[in-house]
This record gives C-alpha cells, sequence and structure tokens, in this order.
C-alpha cells in the first residue's frame, strides 16, 4: 500500500525500496472497509470489515496493532511489486467499470511483498488472503476467489451489466464498456504473475454480528517469488 501523500514523478508516486519499511496511511478503498460510519461499539469490527487495528506498511505488508510484523524482503523484488502494482492500476484506469457496487469501485495499486525465506503460494486461496491481510479481514467475511478469465461468475456479472447498458443506450458499445477488463486480463497474461485471480470479500448470506457493507476486492497474481501483486477496491453491498 502507498501513503496518502507521496512525492508524485509523471503521476507515479516515488519509491526508494531500498528505504527502511513504515506505517502508511490506508488507501480510500480500504479506509472505507475500515470505518464504523458512526456505529460505536467495543472491538476491532463493530459496523466493518477490515479491523479497526489495521496497520498498513509501506512494502504493502498490513499487520494488527499492536502486533509489529518483522520486515525482510528483497529491495529488488520490492521495487518490481511497486512498479507491476502501478502498471496494472494504469491498465484498469480510475474505476472498476461496469463493478457492481453501490460507490464508485477506485483502483488502487496493490501488493505484499514476501519475505525472505517465505514459501512461495502454490495457488491462491481463503487461507492465503486471511494470511497477508494479517489477519484484520472480518472472521465471518465471506472470501470468494476465481481466475480472472472470462465465463466465471464475477464476469457474467460485468457481462450482464455492460449488455443492459447497451439496451439502455445503444450509443455504447460492449467491447468498449469491458475494454480495461479484457485489457487487464492481456497484461497479466504477460506479466510473469501465476494463478491470476479475482478475489472478492462479501456477505456470507448468513446474520453476522458487527459485519459492515463495505468490502475489500482485489485482482492479483504470485510473482515468481512470492508476492502478491495486483489491484484493489471496495465494494457497497
Amino acid at each position: 500500500m502507498l501513503s496518502s501523500a507521496p512525492e508524485v514523478c509523471d503521476g507515479v508516486p516515488m519509491f526508494d525500496p531500498k528505504a527502511k519499511c513504515a506505517p502508511v496511511e490506508p488507501s480510500s478503498s480500504m479506509q472505507q472497509c475500515i470505518d464504523a460510519y458512526g456505529v460505536e461499539g467495543q472491538g476491532e469490527w463493530v459496523n466493518n470489515t477490515l479491523s479497526q487495528q489495521a496497520q498498513f506498511w509501506s512494502c504493502g505488508m498490513i499487520s494488527r496493532r499492536p502486533s509489529v510484523p518483522t520486515h525482510d524482503h528483497d529491495p529488488r523484488e520490492l521495487a518490481r511489486c511497486h512498479t507491476l502494482a502501478n502498471e496494472a492500476a494504469r491498465v484498469m484506469g480510475s474505476v472498476w467499470c461496469m463493478f457492481r457496487s453501490g460507490s464508485d469501485p477506485e483502483t488502487h495499486p496493490f501488493f505484499i511483498t514476501v519475505q525472505h525465506g517465505e514459501p512461495i503460494p502454490t495457488r491462491i486461496d481463503e487461507p492465503l488472503i486471511r494470511k497477508v491481510l494479517g489477519g484484520t479481514l472480518h472472521p465471518e467475511a465471506a472470501v470468494r476467489i476465481e481466475p480472472l478469465a472470462e465465463g466465471t461468475t464475477w464476469w457474467q456479472e460485468v457481462e450482464e451489466d455492460a449488455r443492459s447498458m447497451v439496451d439502455d443506450q445503444p450509443q455504447n458499445r460492449f467491447e468498449e464498456l469491458v475494454k480495461e477488463w479484457r485489457d487487464l486480463m492481456k497484461w497479466f497474461s504477460v506479466s510473469g504473475l501465476s494463478d491470476p485471480s479475482f478475489v472478492r470479500t462479501t456477505d456470507p448470506g448468513k446474520p453476522c454480528r458487527n459485519l459492515g457493507c463495505v468490502f475489500p476486492c482485489f485482482v492479483m497474481g504470485v510473482s515468481d517469488k512470492g508476492s502478491l501483486i495486483g489491484i484493489a477496491t471496495h465494494v457497497v453491498e
């Protein structure tokens, strides 16, 4: 995750991979997943999906206060994470077009840099997602993971909304409405990242205590060193 006010060059935040890892502010999307929106209560989750004790770091790591993680990253891998995440964000554009949400799903670069000695994930699954989110995801939130590909459930929703918009406004062309998604799929296919996945956290479909309605969502892949790299947003259900 990137800090809220870094130096910028050509629209991309300046980044020093050799600098000491430091706490940073969460992106606006992640902050919306942390906010309780005026609901008062005790504990980490009162009306939110990410813990109010979530701590974000310049290396992309997420921890849960008061725990302070050890940072042991290869600066070259950290630089690669930063570069690829920003590339992916540029491909997608400022918002996730045709993505169902009660508010605009803003695009943010996302990466979690692997530590020296950590095993390389063979696939992206729920235990991995909960681990890399540092235990900050609400325990009862559902995690749904699908390939970043057409023919999947998430793609069907994008396709349905795009075709509906074409029906309502014939001047729109289906191919233009889904262009960013297809460009993103192509980008991942040549990025060197394995197991490109659409990762959505969501309501589990049963009553839950203290679970909010703003959920983090990601598109990510795994680097050959084991880092997770892609983009992030929030979805309001």
